[in-house]
């Protein structure tokens, strides 16, 4: 599915790259235009504007035609933190080196620095966005390409803040190498298709660092989310690719590296969890291949709900975990598939040498159902009541799910 995206983005790419650009306009001290919102209004169609260093104080400027817009050593446009700074609605528009700052923020109206509004073929590279309540804020476009950008939106509460990347009902885009922070969500898409999240790091924002929900085909790659309120949402989707990423130090009583929700027909593969306090949790999550991820000291590495089936976990390493699995399931109808992983807890034997354990290895402890059922529990974690009941388990193994468990454990840390 990546081989497509790849081809579909650099026909994209071409298509916005190869626009025959038949004039230039200048805007700045000295210069033909001295304000933007003149240079948009003289333009014809596809003519170059470009923006001289300076502080340009302009809002609700409004692109309706195929133009570039390139700024030329970072110049500065002030939303003076009015309404929308720049609102798009025609195909074939670039937009490349611009500092967009104070957009206007309201908890009614979602203002932003840019909108783009049932447009194709857009791109916005190279920006800086300071302190806007929506950095990008696109719907019912397509083949659209946002990259090498950075976000600050200083949020403070999510319900007076905004997302730094939002896509909504749109098709085709590549969201790449950016960086997002303070914000409420990072990157959100909503009824989002056929689009890739590639090499962004998205750190420090309210809510979520990628919230993802009702996007079929869609895949997102290489990327890094830390320190986020509640982690990395995919929910309500089918057919998605998450590969590369790294989920680290998102920490709280609801967060999450990566929670997984109502969600079928999906791989997570080559993915780092670290220092989270749940690596991925998974409700209603079905039919996925979740396979070469490394788990490594998180609170859980995954909690794994019992309306979750027919899931295959292979060749992962977990190791230093509180604990491997958690699930609030006891009974024996347990569908899902895991083989082949590494335990750092196992502590089976290998008389054959053929680097697979002779025993199997059963990833829910007492303890943790212990805690799914009664969370203040915790407290007792590395205390003498957790060593008792380890030995309880022992001698009464039918307490804890008899199916979830790996029959296949690795012996040695797997290469990912």
């Amino acid at each position: 599915m990546y081989r497509i995206f790849r081809y579909l983005f650099l026909i994209t790419l071409m298509a916005v790259s190869t626009v025959l650009y038949s004039a230039v306009l200048e805007v700045g001290k000295g210069k033909a235009c001295a304000s933007v919102k003149e240079a948009i209004r003289l333009a014809r169609p596809n003519d170059l504007i470009v923006v001289y260093p300076g502080n340009y104080s302009e809002t609700e400027l409004v692109i309706n035609k195929p133009l570039r817009l390139q700024g030329q050593g970072m110049p500065v446009i002030d939303g003076l933190s009015v309404k929308d700074i720049l609102t798009i609605t025609a195909s074939d528009v670039v937009i490349r080196g611009i500092h967009f700052r104070n957009s206007g923020k309201s908890t009614s109206r979602d203002y932003a620095a840019i909108k783009l509004h049932g447009t194709r073929r857009c791109l916005i590279e190279d920006c800086i966005f300071t302190d806007t309540f929506f950095g990008i804020h696109v719907n019912q476009s397509q083949s659209g390409i946002v990259r090498r950008n950075r976000f600050d939106g200083h949020a403070v509460s999510e319900t007076h803040s905004g997302n730094g990347i939002h896509i909504w009902k749109s098709d085709s885009f590549l969201v790449s190498q950016n960086t997002i922070l303070h914000h409420r969500d990072g990157i959100y898409f909503e009824f989002v298709k056929h689009s890739v999240i590639l090499k962004n790091q998205c750190k420090n924002n309210l809510r979520y660092g990628l919230h993802f929900m009702f996007s079929d085909y869609d895949a997102y790659h290489d990327n890094i989310f830390t320190d986020n309120g509640a982690g990395v949402a995919v929910m309500y989707t089918n057919h998605v690719e998450m590969t590369g990423n790294t989920f680290q130090d998102n920490w709280g009583p609801v967060s999450y590296g990566l929670l997984l929700k109502d969600i079928n027909y999906s791989l997570i593969r080559g993915n780092t969890f670290i220092r989270n306090t749940v690596g991925i949790q998974m409700e209603n999550a079905n039919k996925l291949r979740i396979s070469g991820n490394n788990y490594l000291l998180n609170g859980w590495a995954m909690r794994m709900m019992g309306n979750c089936e027919y899931d295959t976990v292979v060749s992962n390493n977990f190791m230093g975990n509180s604990f491997d699995i958690g699930t609030n399931s006891s009974g024996t109808g347990n569908q899902n598939l895991f083989s082949g992983n590494y335990w750092d807890k196992y502590k089976g034997y290998d008389l054959n040498r053929d680097h697979t354990g002779d025993v199997p290895y059963r990833p829910v402890s007492l303890f943790s159902m212990l805690v799914e059922n009664m969370p203040t529990a915790v407290v007792l974690l590395h205390s003498f009541m957790t060593n008792m009941l380890d030995e309880v388990e022992k001698s009464l193994p039918g307490l804890i799910p008899e199916t979830l468990s790996d029959n296949s454990p690795s012996m040695k840390k797997l290469p990912h």
